[in-house]
């Protein structure tokens, strides 16, 4: 199952799920596998995406997505910033399919910008 089929099952314990995923990705060591990097790019995406109502950004998620009432907290920012900078290590497998490929830096950079906004 994928990351976003899981968090969307996951129900009330999504932000959990989420945080979940953020911090498994944060705190890893040693060279960071393509589908942890994955996992945790698509949680901060959704952490982006619901923390940027009325900017403009590369990012669209389904309407479906239920995220009131949500309070993304400063911790879960720090998380996400954290699993990001891992996420763009040289000892990250993500890094290194997908280096210096324009759209996926400037998506990258997007979601950094509005997850620290």
């Amino acid at each position: 199952m994928d990351w976003w089929a899981e968090f969307q099952d996951s129900g009330p314990q999504g932000w959990w799920f989420l945080r979940e995923t953020l911090a498994t990705c944060a705190s890893s060591a040693g060279y960071l596998e393509i589908d942890a990097a994955q996992r945790a790019l698509a949680a901060a995406a959704v952490l982006a995406v619901s923390s940027s109502a009325g900017k403009p950004n590369l990012i669209s998620l389904p309407d479906a997505l239920e995220l009131d009432g949500e309070v993304i907290d400063d911790d879960l920012r720090r998380l996400a910033l954290q699993a990001l900078d891992r996420i763009d290590s040289p000892d990250s497998e993500l890094m290194a399919v997908w280096d210096g490929d324009e759209v996926y830096v400037a998506v990258v950079n997007q979601i950094r910008s509005l997850v620290a906004s």
